[in-house]
């Protein structure tokens, strides 16, 4: 299981030490901990509102007939 942090990062822990072995009122410091020894990794993640937006390469049919 995947999950975003707030700084960006994404951390990967197992669905069973999500659901049974964290408990609710430490996830604030699960969180804290992970943000504050820097773990996890940037991953280009396309659905998050954190990623900025992208420029789409637009062909034009011209173009495409030519090749053709």
């Amino acid at each position: 299981m995947n999950i975003e942090l707030a700084n960006g990062k994404t951390i990967s822990i197992s669905t069973y030490e999500w659901l049974f072995v964290i408990k609710d009122e430490d996830l604030p410091e699960f969180f804290q901990s992970c943000m504050a020894d820097d773990l996890g990794q940037h991953i280009e993640n396309p659905f998050s509102s954190k990623s900025p937006f992208g420029k789409l390469d637009v062909i034009e049919d011209e173009e495409v007939e030519e090749e053709n």
